[in-house]
């Protein structure tokens, strides 16, 4: 229920393309927590700062790339806690545009 839900966020987003919206919805829900977060801000449209993933927020990863949308922001959490070494170099750098 919890993929339609992100699903049909995505549709509305204007995302169309399935592989691509597949991949976003595995890892959004890749851990429970950051899942639970993110269907909050579906609800809500606010980052909710109770998950701290290494030293980061979703509040402060949004301040730092108010560019990512919120799906944006989630899956980057997934990032730091899968591969903490390259997510810092990515904030570091600026989050570049690759």
């Amino acid at each position: 229920m919890d993929e339609y839900l992100i699903a049909q966020f995505l549709r509305e987003q204007g995302l169309k393309d399935p592989k691509l919206k597949a991949q976003l919805i595995r890892k959004v829900t890749k851990y429970p927590d950051i899942k639970e977060k993110f269907l909050a801000w579906m609800e809500s449209r606010a980052f909710d700062d109770t998950l701290k993933i290494e030293e980061w927020t979703a509040s402060d990863i949004h301040k730092l790339a108010p560019f990512l949308t919120g799906i944006g922001v989630y899956n980057f959490l997934v990032d730091l806690r899968d591969n903490p070494d390259d997510a810092r170099k990515c904030i570091t750098d600026g989050f570049p545009v690759m």
